[in-house]
């Protein structure tokens, strides 16, 4: 995930803005830009945890592709309604999404079905609803 993208998920839970402001997630934006400085980490010991990240990243990278199980298919796939910024028959648009996709990916379906061009500094984000109509959680870009 990305830098912005991860401003975008952390910022308005972060600070507990509404979301419709994107100052909460320009300042979590700065803050990860500059970590080392701001909480005074040492390179050399972020450099190992990333190192390990990445070691962890290509160890399942290589148990998915020897998985003999398909990475995608429809038996995980499910439809749903997705409402682009309120709850009208004109915003709604049904969409069939795989087990595997995430927010970002969602996003970015609904506002290419909608012809809304993205700019760089646009903050969209995903909120699952229940069927009480009771705003549910903040789906990050990887869920």
């Amino acid at each position: 995930m990305n830098l912005h993208n991860l401003a975008i998920v952390f910022g308005p839970t972060l600070f507990q803005s509404d979301g419709k402001d994107y100052t909460a997630g320009l300042v979590v934006e700065e803050l990860i830009e500059h970590y080392t400085d701001v909480f005074e980490v040492d390179e050399q010991q972020l450099k190992r945890q990333l190192d390990e990240i990445t070691a962890i990243i290509k160890v399942r990278e290589k148990l998915n592709l020897n998985s003999s199980v398909p990475a995608s298919g429809s038996a995980g796939d499910f439809i749903c309604t997705v409402y682009l910024e309120e709850k009208k028959e004109t915003a709604e648009q049904h969409i069939k999404i795989p087990g595997s996709m995430t927010a970002a990916e969602l996003t970015c379906e609904i506002l290419d079905r909608r012809k809304i061009q993205v700019r760089e500094k646009d903050y969209w984000s995903c909120w699952e609803v229940s069927q009480k109509e009771e705003t549910g959680e903040w789906r990050e870009r990887g869920e």
